[in-house]
């Protein structure tokens, strides 16, 4: 349903937020203490997963890749269950470190958190 290699909003009309009070490594990269929007480029290998400074956005059509703190890649896992509703889950891993995870019709992807080394 999102067709690949373009900018999928990643959630239903204004953008999916990530909020977070201290830095942390998301996806290996460090992302500062604030709010975010969370956008994903679909493809059919890889996805990447891009996280932009403008946190109160519509759909795709106010997105600036100027506003863009990150963006890495990840390997989207196929699922034998489907997944109706578009869902993200947080998950810990022990100690500092953990997941956030989109999951939809049959497509997941995990996307790595950790307490940054900064802290």
């Amino acid at each position: 349903m999102v067709p690949y290699g373009r900018l999928w909003v990643t959630g239903s009309h204004s953008a999916t937020r990530l909020t977070t009070d201290a830095p942390l490594l998301f996806g290996g990269r460090e992302l500062p203490a604030g709010r975010y929007a969370i956008f994903t480029i679909p493809g059919k290998g890889d996805w990447e997963v891009v996280i932009n400074r403008d946190w109160n956005q519509h759909l795709t059509t106010q997105y600036s890749r100027n506003m863009d703190v990150l963006r890495f890649t990840v390997k989207p896992i196929r699922q034998k269950a489907n997944q109706e509703r578009l869902r993200y889950e947080v998950l810990p891993l022990g100690g500092d470190s953990g997941r956030v995870t989109m999951s939809w019709e049959k497509v997941r992807i995990d996307m790595p958190v950790s307490q940054s080394p900064t802290q």
